[in-house]
């Protein structure tokens, strides 16, 4: 019962740190999608003058 219980506790902590992990995945995405255009368009114009 032991190694079950461990186990089970092992899992569950688990599952908070991948929910940590998601929750801050969440945020970074919203604030970066405005500048992904904007280093495009950068990168084309670098591209273009060399």
């Amino acid at each position: 019962m032991d190694t079950d219980e461990s186990i089970s506790d092992a899992i569950v902590l688990l599952g908070r740190q991948f929910n940590k992990v998601l929750r801050r995945m969440d945020r970074r995405p919203r604030t970066n999608v405005k500048n992904i255009p904007q280093d495009i368009s950068r990168n084309n114009n670098f591209q273009k003058k060399t």
